[in-house]
């Protein structure tokens, strides 16, 4: 029987069981706690009400926590350029790393704001000399591990970019560092590999395949799958980028931090009423079921 299935099979066994042992079972403690609450719709309301809130900052301070806390314990004992077992314990810690530090909702809360880089380096990334746009990179960024991506100066991000940092076969993986250069501006959609063969001021196209190989691309625009080469700019972007000096653009970035400031407000109230409205449906129904 080759290792590699007995690992990988275990690997799925161990996850299955802590679904049915720890996750499942959850909802049915809850349901017995509920019980002793009381059917008062009056009563319980505000305790959903609690609840909601509770629940809600909880979940992004835990989150926020996990993200920015557990890759750099996991980096303790996985190191850059070593192999490793394929659905292992190092394995494992691998995808506890990329799954905590992947947050859909922080990433919404932040993205496409002045905040976003800060959130960035807090979870790990190289983000070295930023220059403030407001927007320099969306709402969804990804990666296998945030300490082995790094940014060049001035690079900016539409939304969709998944930072690939592992190497993986049939029997192992190894983690590696991921670079993109300075003065890059990124489509949508875009899986960066870390031995992908582009330099610094070059234009990556919506969904563009990042070449492995070949001569290092610089000053150019890439797109398509395979890729291939376009002018990194045209007259148009010149004189939208005339249009907009320095000063200017500094004067501008405080009113865009004041409207990102209400949208952030508004989402976190989207998000409170969601679960607020689903907390109380389930408490009528947990009280009409019992």
């Amino acid at each position: 029987v080759d290792p590699s299935n007995i690992r990988r099979f275990l690997f799925e066994a161990v996850q299955l069981i802590g679904l049915f042992a720890i996750v499942t079972p959850l909802p049915l403690l809850f349901h017995s706690y509920w019980e002793n609450v009381g059917d008062d719709y009056q009563e319980t309301i505000g305790v959903v009400a609690i609840g909601t809130t509770v629940t809600l900052f909880g979940y992004m301070a835990a989150s926020f926590l996990a993200a920015t806390l557990v890759p750099r314990l996991v980096s303790l004992l996985l190191k850059p350029g070593r192999t490793y077992t394929l659905y292992g314990f190092r394995y494992w810690l691998q995808t506890v790393a990329e799954f905590s530090s992947n947050s859909r909702v922080l990433g919404l809360l932040a993205g496409d704001s002045s905040a976003i880089v800060h959130y960035m380096r807090a979870i790990g990334w190289n983000l070295n000399k930023v220059v403030q746009t407001g927007s320099n990179f969306g709402s969804n960024q990804q990666h296998e591990n945030p300490l082995l991506c790094e940014i060049g100066t001035e690079t900016m991000v539409s939304d969709g970019l998944f930072m690939i940092n592992m190497h993986k076969s049939a029997s192992a993986f190894r983690l590696e560092p991921t670079r993109i250069g300075e003065r890059n501006y990124l489509g949508n959609n875009i899986y960066y590999p870390p031995d992908g063969r582009t330099g610094d001021n070059v234009l990556l196209g919506t969904k563009v395949m990042i070449p492995i190989d070949g001569p290092l691309r610089e000053n150019v625009g890439l797109l398509g799958s395979p890729a291939f080469e376009i002018p990194r700019m045209v007259n148009r972007d010149k004189e939208l980028i005339a249009g907009v000096d320095e000063d200017d653009r500094r004067r501008r970035i405080p009113h865009k931090n004041r409207h990102n400031l209400v949208t952030i407000l508004l989402f976190v109230a989207t998000q409170w009423v969601m679960l607020f409205v689903t907390l109380a449906i389930w408490d009528r129904a947990l009280n009409y079921y019992t």
